[in-house]
């Protein structure tokens, strides 16, 4: 009996939902037509054809001809997106021809500059500072300027960098008395340099409990992580 009723509920409740019904580009409620890659409401009801607009280079509203389209068959060619046969103009990820725009930041989008803030989210807004101890865990040393390849492993290094809140930084190497430098904040980027050196400043990623640099130094790429003590 309680089967009974809980199906009888069901079909009651199932009968209520009402299907919403979609309009194509047409105004036709439950249609086909569709925008064309040249933007034309084709297909349906209106009696349009799907990229009529293109000339045989496939360029919309383009002007190349049929004796064109004939010669560069012949010479096996392809046409890039801007009619020109065995051309190297492409579609950007913004959808323009020969356009500029490229994939990017953490999130790889189209024209992103999204960084991983310090509390490791992609494009997210957590400030943390930088100020403290941060002691090494991971040091490769690469014979080339390419991450990869033959390396050399100093993870074991005595690598202690203190942040002060004044900017001051100091580092200490295998135990020694601790070189001082500057250091300086801005999102997620924490810069070192030492205004005595000849070395280019080192810029790290903060993240979390972490500090990563990743760079060339004297014709070698370093990899380096230090945590926060």
């Amino acid at each position: 009996m309680k089967k009974l009723i809980l199906l009888s509920i069901l079909l009651i409740v199932g009968c209520d939902k009402t299907p919403t019904a979609s309009t194509d580009c047409a105004g036709v409620v439950n249609g086909i037509a569709s925008k064309d890659d040249c933007g034309m409401c084709a297909g349906g009801t209106t009696g349009v054809f799907a990229n009529y607009l293109k000339d045989c280079a496939g360029v919309c509203n383009g002007d190349t001809t049929e004796e064109e389209c004939e010669a560069c068959e012949l010479l096996q060619g392809t046409w890039d997106c801007a009619g020109v046969c065995n051309g190297s103009s492409v579609v950007d990820c913004a959808g323009e021809c020969g356009g500029s725009a490229v994939l990017g930041g953490c999130d790889n989008t189209c024209n992103s500059t999204a960084v991983v803030d310090c509390a490791g989210v992609c494009g997210g807004s957590a400030e943390c500072t930088a100020t403290g101890t941060w002691v090494l865990i991971t040091q490769i040393i690469y014979e080339t300027e390419v991450c990869s390849g033959q390396s050399e492993d100093y993870s074991d290094a005595d690598v202690i960098i203190t942040l002060s809140s004044n900017g001051v930084a100091t580092i200490f190497f295998e135990g020694d008395a601790g070189d001082s430098a500057s250091w300086t904040q801005s999102g997620n980027q924490v810069t070192i340099s030492d205004a005595s050196d000849d070395d280019e400043p080192m810029t790290f990623t903060i993240s979390g409990n972490t500090l990563t640099f990743q760079g060339v130094m004297d014709g070698s790429c370093f990899y380096i992580v230090l945590t926060k003590n």
